[in-house]
């Protein structure tokens, strides 16, 4: 009998020890993937995160392919995240790191648009989507740091706290830099005229550099590193392009970086239609180049994976502008993914994020536009759809800056998830509610913040 106890204990510990990813107790909403080298490389940017609320929890690729087992390490990363978004729940998975190039973290391979200029390449944000469900939707915001060496996450690290202490002391909010070519002709201007446009009433400094409206390629390029140099909090190019130059008659390339002197100003970056190849192991990036620029360059950078239409490019990225946009305060991987959310064509996702998907991202109110008015009260509205299967989207509006919570309960009052908890400036914000692991039924939801409060029914009908 003895014996009997204690192969049972035995095995039970054995067990445990073998199967921590599937360990309840090891539940995160902050999950960085990394190899053994770089275990500790973000340990100042989980001390950051932890100050904010967030359980941070680091995994090793090793035991990842341990416990999850497949032929290829992409599969199991993805066989994990989808686990992890199936049956972690307190707290549930909300951001995930991929910390390293894709020589230590890889990604998944995907049919080019173009397969006559390259066959594939890499999408992070496939990892996002969960492969229990019947949908091709993301589900959770995920970025990637791809670093090299613990130098590099240390120049991210100081980067991303720069940037978060900056505030809205930033010179400028936005430099837009605009491509011209025989074939488009003022196609990349117009779409920069139109992004500005986006902008009216607002009290947003915009700068624009377009080579349309100055076809001397050297005299936009200087203007352009000069207003970089001054200070902004966003820059966006519009145009053609490769990974290692914007335009193809070089309106910006990686030896440029060289002439950044913005050093209390790391920007983000975003591009609509250029090539943003991440994955060149032999040849470095301009993406790479301007995040790992010690005292210069970028803080983030948004992209699409290989070449893209220009169309869906813009349409992409002007939505991320307008996430922006109506919530001052926000962060970038969650803008990111209710882009995706919202736009759930091919093209959408591939867009990456090279970045911390939890970096906080606070801009400038907008005043006088009317679409994105600060609300006169709190509301809480009905989901839609209602009856709904497996998803429906909850929409709430915030009047005064406070502490917001949101949560899903049973009909015996048992809470079964939290949609948001954490503060909230004024503006209209909206969440997606996935019941695919529930059985139907009828579910509440709750807003609370100071002392206000509202609750609604949902219908789940499978």
């Amino acid at each position: 009998m003895r014996l009997f106890i204690f192969l049972f204990v035995f095995l039970f510990i054995s067990s445990q020890s073998f199967s921590q990813l599937k360990n309840s107790l090891n539940q995160s909403d902050y999950i960085v993937i990394t190899v053994e080298q770089f275990e500790h490389a973000f340990d100042q940017l989980r001390e950051i995160r932890e100050s904010e609320g967030f359980k941070v929890y680091t995994i090793l690729l090793k035991d990842i392919e341990s416990e999850f087992p497949s032929v290829k390490s992409s599969e199991s990363i993805r066989d994990f995240i989808s686990y992890a978004l199936t049956n972690w729940h307190d707290p549930k998975p909300k951001y995930i790191l991929l910390a390293g190039d894709i020589e230590f973290i890889p990604s998944i391979r995907i049919a080019s648009i173009f397969p006559t200029l390259v066959d594939s390449v890499s999408v992070d944000s496939y990892y996002a989507i969960n492969k229990y469900e019947n949908d091709i939707i993301p589900d959770i915001a995920i970025g990637r740091i791809p670093i090299n060496n613990i130098n590099e996450a240390n120049i991210v690290t100081e980067k991303i706290k720069l940037f978060e202490r900056n505030k809205n002391v930033y010179p400028q909010d936005l430099v837009l830099l605009a491509d011209w070519s025989k074939n488009e002709g003022a196609v990349f201007n117009n779409m920069a005229d139109n992004l500005i446009e986006d902008f009216n009433g607002s009290n947003w400094k915009i700068n624009k550099h377009s080579a349309f409206e100055d076809t001397v390629f050297v005299n936009v390029k200087d203007k352009f590193i000069n207003a970089l140099n001054v200070g902004t909090m966003f820059v966006n190019y519009l145009g053609h392009g490769s990974y290692y130059q914007w335009s193809n008659g070089n309106l910006f390339d990686i030896y440029d970086i060289e002439n950044l002197t913005n050093e209390n100003f790391p920007f983000i970056t975003t591009s609509i239609s250029c090539d943003y190849l991440f994955d060149q192991q032999n040849d470095s990036t301009i993406a790479e180049g301007l995040i790992f620029g010690k005292d210069k360059g970028a803080v983030a950078s948004i992209g699409s994976s290989g070449l893209n239409y220009a169309s869906s490019g813009y349409g992409f990225i002007s939505e991320f502008y307008k996430q922006i946009r109506t919530n001052n305060f926000g962060r970038i991987g969650d803008h990111l993914l209710n882009v995706q959310q919202k736009l759930t064509d091919e093209y959408s996702k591939r867009f990456t994020l090279l970045g911390d998907p939890a970096m906080t991202i606070q801009t400038k109110l907008i005043a006088g536009n009317v679409d994105i008015k600060i609300p006169d009260s709190f509301v809480l509205h009905q989901n839609y759809p209602n009856p709904f299967n497996p998803k429906s989207i909850i929409k709430y509006e915030i009047s005064k800056t406070g502490y917001v919570t949101l949560g899903v309960y049973d009909i015996l009052g048992k809470e079964i998830t939290t949609l948001v908890n954490e503060i909230k400036s004024p503006g209209y914000y909206e969440v997606i509610f996935n019941g695919a692991n529930l059985s139907s039924g009828t579910y509440f939801y709750r807003l609370q913040t100071g002392e206000f409060f509202s609750s609604k029914k949902m219908s789940l009908i499978k």
